[in-house]
């Protein structure tokens, strides 16, 4: 009876540590959690109803499709993703130089992308995106 006891103290810390590992709130890489397709959901505090997605490319490319018309559009600017300071660039190459055209705050959370529009005071400040399979 005490060995079997012993034997069930001693694998309760591996148990422990068994289940922390598996914690599901691990900071995934953003640069590889970004990789798909999104549809904006809310603009601001308004629900809209998605007209496209953008997917977000390896190559830090973003394309565009349209909906109503079935069209898959490149976008002219790329994106890229400062890890440190959690914020999305999008930019332009322009003469070999990269120029950034906006700027996002951004956080992940259950197959929601929610960007925060850095340096400006548009009339929508924030953009949420879900992930479509």
């Amino acid at each position: 009876m005490k060995i079997r006891r012993l034997k069930l103290l001693m694998l309760l810390p591996i148990l422990v540590l068994g289940i922390a590992a598996c914690d599901d709130n691990d900071e995934k890489d953003p640069q590889k959690t970004i990789l798909g397709k999104w549809e904006m959901i809310k603009r601001g505090d308004i629900e809209v109803i998605p007209k496209y997605h953008e997917e977000y490319l390896p190559d830090g490319t973003i394309c565009r499709y349209y909906y109503e018309s079935k069209e898959y559009e490149i976008q002219p600017y790329m994106y890229k993703i400062d890890s440190e300071k959690k914020i999305l660039h999008h930019y332009y190459v322009e003469n070999g130089e990269e120029i950034i055209a906006f700027s996002y705050s951004y956080e992940f959370y259950d197959d929601k992308l929610h960007l925060g529009w850095l340096y400006v005071t548009p009339q929508f400040s924030s953009f949420i995106y879900k992930r479509i399979k």
